[in-house]
């Protein structure tokens, strides 16, 4: 068993970064830690990495325009998995190489594996508030690599929309300056709070229905066999009503 710690590794997408300035802005952020990019003359930095070398070790697996595929170790353990850090293209025949390229990395994989970052691309329509309508075929691929990589979506904790979009700038939103999301927020607060309530109160509600029919299933064979007894007529009763 691992000792309790942290094991550290950093994503950032779109830093804005000049190539020849990667390597200084490395050493500025963080002692200890090692970063890659996936710098290429045509797309410049979209991707950079960073870990701790005094918990991971990582070995960078594929690197393209809308990727960085890595193996992750944890040092002082034989634990590892792999991570892909994403930050497609924003058009629909750009990202269709990456829904390829995703494809052909899932083919060979054995390990743990996931897969993060900027998809520029919504799994549904409801994760998406205002602005222009998807493209119903872009959404379409994207589900398709979905599929066919057997990926599954680990739901995101906090707040459901975390950008706003408005005359060419984009802007953190904050819950109490949108009065929807400001409901869409509380709403969410109650369901965690009746979740809680549920399991706390009642536990797990279909267990306790197939315990109730299995007891009823007893009773009722029970009472076939002795179709005069009393008691077993009212234990049916109670078992109805319990179900």
């Amino acid at each position: 068993m691992l000792a309790a710690k942290e094991y550290k590794l950093a994503i950032l997408l779109e830093t804005k970064v000049k190539e020849n300035n990667v390597n200084t802005t490395f050493q500025n952020l963080k002692r200890g830690w090692k970063f890659t990019h996936n710098y290429s003359p045509e797309h410049h930095t979209r991707i950079w990495i960073g870990w701790d070398e005094e918990s991971l070790k990582v070995e960078i697996i594929k690197s393209k325009p809308q990727f960085i595929h890595l193996k992750v170790g944890i040092l002082g353990s034989s634990l590892a998995f792999h991570c892909t850090a994403v930050y497609a293209f924003n058009t629909l025949e750009g990202r269709l190489e990456l829904w390829k390229d995703i494809e052909e990395i899932v083919a060979g994989m054995i390990d743990t594996w996931a897969v993060m970052g900027d998809f520029n691309i919504v799994w549904h329509q409801n994760e998406k508030l205002g602005g222009e309508a998807i493209l119903h075929g872009a959404v379409e691929d994207f589900n398709a690599c979905i599929f066919n990589s057997g990926l599954a979506d680990l739901k995101w904790k906090g707040e459901m929309f975390t950008w706003m979009v408005k005359k060419g700038w984009a802007f953190p939103i904050k819950p109490q300056s949108n009065p929807l999301l400001c409901f869409a927020a509380k709403l969410r607060n109650v369901k965690l709070e009746l979740k809680r309530w549920n399991k706390e109160d009642f536990g797990d509600v279909f267990h306790s229905i197939k315990v109730v029919e299995e007891e009823l299933s007893r009773i009722q064979a029970d009472k076939s066999l002795n179709p005069m007894d009393d008691s077993l007529i009212i234990l049916e009763r109670k078992a109805k009503g319990k179900l």
